[in-house]
């Protein structure tokens, strides 16, 4: 039973933990909606769980428990403070929402694992199922660098050296190579730590064989915040593993490396040549695993020589780790030693850009913030330079953004709270837990679900599983109890935890609801995009009843509307997403196509404002508003057409400003190569014209 239990358990997690990586990580917000509805479902049925052994079991012997309904409960406040946003004036209604469902979907899954890790030994499927998660990141990432596998944009292509110096790095299943390098560090010392508990031949040599593929694979992601997060997280280590297991950490952790840098040696031209006609596939894959063996039989000599005790003493130690650590610097080729200590640091300049703008903006809204998705439908009006940055690069300063100061105490509450249980309980945990915390200070981690879904189910693993240090100490489930002060549960805490209970409930049904709502609405818009005419207008507008608040199936919707429709239909979607920069662009053209002049350029000069730095915009505006204008007089509208050209001109006076403006900056950014385009030009010299045509009075002096 107790076996049948343990394959459920690792099942289940590693399913939903190899799932959302394969889902590019749970980045996109329709990736999340089955999958949160399944961790809704399984959260409530826990719950109820809970609520009936209380019927049949004396209270007292319930309190590990009702505590899990406790622990939980700060994602589900995070969630709340999401849905409270509804009452004032977010930036994108949808944007709260999802983020609430996303909130509520983490705060389920620790939910679940935590009362998994309860049940006997169950802590163990959640091991298990880490365990197959990291098999799965870790050695699919190497089969689509080796080109053994295809997925979209596994590996990143660039000819900038300010992003890689041999033109490729490893992205993985998140196509992005710094959340990779940051997951493959919280594994890595998992990992070291698993080594250390590591009882039995066969465990140790399950954990070599990821271990040092992990390694190479970090290195291949080039990833220098990533490299920078594990050295913390290995630093921490050796506080946090005593006496003996420093000993251990310092020679496995310095074997891996060395072994990982003569691997990455051998191993890195392949995915820069991975688009080669004339690539020898097998014997680089032969290659490849020739070298692993002999990696695989160092590393086992090097546990066979501490087993006999071959390393005691300090210095010992001292000197195979400073040996470990001077191969790893030899072996590893220059080009990549370049990516710490050669220059190259133009990112972190423009990472600098971001938190200035992202300052500015948080001051807008200080104490509330402005709701999901801020950042990015925001930024193209706040930027002071035309950079390319859909993300902050930094999780805490994107917290702090949406849900202002209020929220963002809470949300500091909550991760103190977590990482005190695990000072509490179980330190080691506060290794992997370090590793991911500090790399999403400079990067948007925190935008993947599977970030949280990871940390969480590290956090679950290590307090109800025993520490390395002292394994027989306490049962898990003794542990677990001290989470709140365990023992007999005061009548307080038993109001506390039915009113945490209910609560939860009642958001979590809420939840499912919704969930469901915007999965029927992204099934109608893939309908749609496969259907034609009448059948793709029909799936659009019952996707948009489902979910009336996208932006997108609204936009997909207007062009197959009549002009005064789709007026209409635009102008509602601003009572969602009020600030919306596509939908006010597009309302702008359909006014101009009406004929209305005003309108048409109080909103293209509204979007404009919203995203000052597209230039094929900042074009196409002094195009239309010119066109408007010659259509206006050809139909005898002289008074009406003269407006327009003046708009015209207004719009393309501005572009000129701003083009002088970006020419005189310092240090420009200018990602999204804006100038004065040579078509705006000739536009505006149109309606200069037409001006002069019908009333030269009208023209201003330059």
């Amino acid at each position: 039973m107790v076996n049948i239990r343990l394959a459920y358990a690792a099942l289940g997690v590693g399913v939903v933990l190899s799932y959302a990586v394969y889902r590019y990580g749970m980045y996109f917000d329709v990736s999340l909606y089955r999958l949160e509805i399944i961790l809704y479902v399984l959260a409530i049925s826990v719950i109820l769980a809970i609520a009936v052994s209380g019927f049949v079991m004396p209270l007292n012997h319930l309190g590990k428990y009702r505590n899990v309904l406790l622990v939980t409960c700060a994602p589900f406040l995070i969630s709340a403070c999401y849905v409270i946003q509804f009452a004032g004036t977010p930036v994108s209604m949808l944007g709260s929402l999802e983020q609430a469902l996303r909130w509520a979907a983490y705060g389920a899954f620790l939910m679940v694992l935590l009362f998994i890790g309860q049940i006997g030994q169950s802590y163990k499927g959640i091991e298990f199922g880490l365990h197959g998660a990291g098999v799965f990141i870790g050695w699919g990432s190497l089969a689509g660098w080796m080109g053994w596998s295809t997925f979209p944009d596994i590996v990143m292509y660039t000819g900038d050296e300010q992003l890689s110096s041999v033109g490729a790095r490893l992205a993985g299943f998140f196509q992005y190579p710094n959340m990779l390098g940051a997951v493959l560090s919280a594994f890595l010392v998992w990992y070291w730590l698993r080594m250390l508990a590591a009882q039995t031949w066969r465990a140790f040599l399950f954990l070599m064989a990821q271990v040092i593929p992990v390694g190479l694979t970090l290195l291949l992601t080039e990833s220098r915040g990533a490299w920078v997060a594990l050295a913390i997280g290995w630093a921490a280590g050796l506080l946090l593993t005593g006496r003996e297991g420093r000993k251990k950490w310092i020679l496995y952790s310095g074997y891996t490396m060395a072994a990982a840098a003569a691997l990455y040696r051998n191993t890195v031209g392949a995915g820069a040549g991975i688009a080669a006609v004339d690539r020898d596939m097998r014997a680089e894959g032969v290659t490849l695993f020739v070298l692993l063996a002999a990696c695989f039989a160092g590393f086992a000599v090097l546990r066979f020589i501490m087993l006999k005790g071959g390393f005691d003493g300090v210095w010992r130690t001292s000197i195979c780790g400073i040996a470990c650590a001077a191969a790893f610097v030899t072996l590893l080729p220059a080009s990549i030693q370049g990516r710490l200590g050669g220059g190259h640091y133009e990112t972190a300049g423009a990472r600098r850009l971001f938190y200035e703008d992202a300052w500015r903006l948080f001051k807008e809204a200080p104490w509330f913030g402005r709701g999901g998705d801020v950042w990015r439908l925001q930024f193209l009006r706040i930027q002071q330079q035309p950079y390319v940055g859909n993300e902050v690069h930094s999780g805490y300063l994107d917290m702090l953004l949406e849900l202002g100061v209020i929220g963002f105490a809470l949300f500091c509450i909550m991760l103190t709270m977590l990482l005190l249980r695990l000072w509490k309980l179980n330190r080691e945990g506060l290794i992997p837990a370090v590793v991911l915390l500090s790399h999403a200070a400079i990067d948007f981690d925190m935008a993947y679900g599977f970030y949280w879904l990871l940390l969480f189910a590290f956090i679950a693993y290590f307090v109800t599983a025993p520490s390395f240090r002292e394994p027989f100490a306490r049962e898990p489930s003794e542990a677990f109890t001290l989470m709140l002060r365990g023992g007999a549960l005061r009548s307080s805490r038993i109001a506390v935890s039915v009113l945490a209970a209910t609560l939860a409930v009642v958001l979590l049904a809420a939840a499912v609801y919704a969930g469901v709502r915007l999965d029927g609405a992204r099934q109608a818009r893939e309908a749609a995009s496969a259907a034609a005419g009448a059948a793709r207008e029909s799936a659009l507008r019952a996707g948009l009843e489902a979910n009336p608040y996208s932006t997108r199936i609204r936009l997909d919707l207007a062009p197959l509307a009549p002009p005064q429709e789709r007026a209409e239909l635009l102008s509602a979607g601003l009572r969602y997403e009020p600030q919306s920069a596509l939908l006010l662009w597009e309302l702008g053209r359909t006014y101009a196509e009406l004929g209305d002049v005003p309108q048409a350029e109080e909103l293209l000069r509204e979007a404009l404002r919203l995203d000052r730095f597209d230039k094929a915009k900042q074009t196409e505006a002094v195009q239309l508003l010119t066109r408007l204008a010659l259509e206006l007089r050809d139909a005898g509208r002289q008074a009406d057409a003269r407006l327009a050209a003046q708009a015209a001109l207004s719009l393309y006076g501005a572009y000129e400003a701003l083009d002088r403006e970006v020419q005189a900056m310092v240090r420009l950014s200018n990602d999204r190569r804006f100038e004065l385009t040579a078509a705006a030009r000739t536009a505006a010299e149109l309606s200069r014209k037409l001006l002069e045509q019908t009333d030269p009075s009208l023209i201003k002096p330059e």
